[in-house]
């Protein structure tokens, strides 16, 4: 799902053609002719066979490994993975790109600036727009993405692969509850949970929550009134790169049911699309799974309503394989609600500046749901947080 390694490693399914977290394609490298890479790195062994035939599954196992040991701080045993997985003939673009995210922070987290950067120019000459997902970051490595980025785009530029998703705003958060938790938190659960859909399901990218709350500050916008409103929506879509923005606003109501009336707003013009979700909401881990199909269902058509307006331009189409992997994933799960709703409390906490409150509650998301790979990453990115 992320460039960090799940707590047990399955096999990834291939999302086609499309690109995952961050970065896009880059062009196959040979053994030992990584961009910036050091030509004295030992040659860590993987643990355990890997079948370099099967060209994807081995080339995500070596990132795999390459962030297991970067979390760790094992720099040069991650670069040494890195560039052994450069070196699989026809590795897939979305390997590629992890290898040249892992590269980059791997380098920004030894001290060496310059090579950071030159893998980030690398990337960012093939595709001035590449995704790039934030939350499995620490800022440091954020902010230089952004800077680089930057530095090479032209000013002013609006990326039609590009959405930011503004803000999901609970209207009724304390009327029910769901078992100890109210639903305070859930409008933030939310926003994540679309944001992740989205990077995941399409090959869109999502502009990540730091760079967010950096241009508002810029802007000095707070409500959704303003986020949204004519006058800033054109300075705010130049700032994000982004072409188009989805707010929300979620209604709980008795019966076990929810609602939600999203907004998809395009940057460089007076339209608003809207869309509105309904269903049941008990916590069933199955009927969550149903809104989330919805709630990217919605959002993916108003998109596409703005994309019949340019000529030539492909339409989006989620991928069925996303979804069929989170089912496959959930089926044992008894807490998708619970750790929704623990997700939301430590993104307040994060928001408030509590880092560490933040980390505590991404633990708590940890025990709930061993499998949730964004707490792992999180937990990893704020501790890194911690340390600058």
């Amino acid at each position: 799902m992320y460039p960090f390694p799940p707590m047990v490693q399955v096999p990834r399914i291939e999302k086609f053609a499309k690109l995952f977290v961050s970065v896009l394609l880059f062009a196959a490298l040979a053994p030992g002719s990584l961009p910036g890479a050091a030509t004295d790195v030992a040659q860590a062994q993987p643990a355990g066979e890997m079948r370099e035939t099967e060209e994807g599954p081995a080339c995500d196992a070596l990132v795999q490994q390459a962030m297991e040991h970067l979390i760790s701080d094992r720099y040069r045993e991650a670069l040494s993975y890195v560039e052994r997985a450069f070196g699989i003939p026809q590795a897939t673009p979305q390997c590629q790109a992890h290898c040249l995210q892992t590269q980059s922070c791997t380098y920004l987290r030894m001290g060496e600036r310059a090579r950071a950067v030159q893998a980030l120019t690398e990337l960012l000459n093939l595709d001035p727009n590449p995704p790039y997902d934030g939350r499995m970051f620490p800022p440091a490595m954020n902010r230089l993405f952004r800077a680089v980025r930057d530095s090479l785009a032209q000013a002013g530029t609006m990326d039609i692969g590009t959405v930011a998703i503004i803000n999901f705003s609970v209207l009724n958060p304390g009327k029910f509850r769901y078992q100890d938790y109210d639903y305070d938190a859930l409008g933030q659960a939310l926003q994540m949970i679309v944001t992740t859909d989205i990077i995941e399901g399409t090959n869109l990218t999502v502009v990540d929550r730091t760079n967010m709350r950096d241009v508002l500050a810029e802007l000095e916008l707070t409500s959704n009134s303003e986020l949204v409103n004519q006058q800033n929506r054109v300075r705010l879509g130049q700032l994000l790169n982004a072409h188009a923005f989805v707010a929300g606003q979620i209604a709980i109501f008795e019966k076990k049911k929810i609602r939600i009336d999203i907004q998809i707003i395009h940057a460089a013009t007076t339209r608003v699309l809207s869309r509105q979700y309904e269903g049941p909401f008990s916590g069933d881990t199955f009927e969550l799974l149903r809104l989330q199909r919805g709630v990217l269902a919605m959002i993916v058509e108003a998109l596409n309503e703005f994309r019949k307006e340019v000529k030539g331009l492909e339409l989006i189409a989620p991928d069925p394989v996303y979804f069929d992997r989170l089912e496959e994933t959930r089926r044992e799960s008894k807490a998708t609600m619970e750790a929704w709703l623990l997700q939301g409390q430590a993104l307040e906490r994060e928001d408030a500046g509590d880092l560490k409150g933040a980390i505590k509650i991404w633990e708590q998301v940890q025990k709930v749901d061993p499998q949730n790979e964004l707490a792992r990453g999180r937990i990893w990115a704020l501790k890194a947080e911690l340390e600058e």
